[in-house]
């Protein structure tokens, strides 16, 4: 609570390494990742459009933990997380634009719940109307020969988001 609380105190200046222990933290510990509430996920998508270029590489490392709890993907999606994630699918700082796909395509998830196809369905098309797959397609057609693996996961990503099989 502490670290989280820094994302909503603005007397505070929140860094990139807190940032970066907050991510390890989640993808460390499932129940953390749980009670990360609206009142946390909101700064970090926020963090996307005007943090430091560490800031939004270290607040998409966050997201993408936070992102696999069915309940605070629409929460990501309500404080304008797909569209920051676009955007940073541009971004020159090396790890960022793979990590912005990453949130992108567990926002992409089935939910498996109850009414939960409509709502991944919502999300998906909202990553394309925000231009995600013209952003992440451009991405696969820059990566090199020798990048296969990347290559393969990135189009997984881009199928995903179209609901194409990634097989064909």
């Amino acid at each position: 609570d502490w670290l989280a609380g820094g994302l909503t105190d603005a007397t505070r200046p929140f860094t990139p390494v807190a940032l970066q222990v907050i991510s390890r933290l989640l993808k460390a510990n499932v129940s953390v990742r749980t009670e990360f509430d609206q009142s946390k996920v909101t700064p970090l998508v926020r963090l996307l459009s005007s943090g430091s270029p560490a800031a939004q590489q270290q607040a998409a490392c966050a997201l993408a933990e936070v992102a696999h709890v069915t309940a605070s993907r629409a929460v990501i999606v309500e404080a304008g997380g797909i569209e920051a994630l676009v955007n940073l699918l541009t971004s020159s700082v090396v790890g960022t634009s793979e990590t912005a796909a990453r949130v992108l395509g567990n926002l992409a998830r089935e939910d498996g719940t109850t009414g939960g196809d409509a709502a991944s369905a919502a999300r998906r098309q909202h990553i394309v109307r925000a231009g995600g797959v013209k952003q992440l397609t451009a991405m696969l057609s820059a990566v090199s020969l020798g990048s296969a693996i990347v290559s393969r996961k990135m189009w997984e990503l881009v199928a995903k988001v179209i609901g194409a099989n990634p097989n064909e």
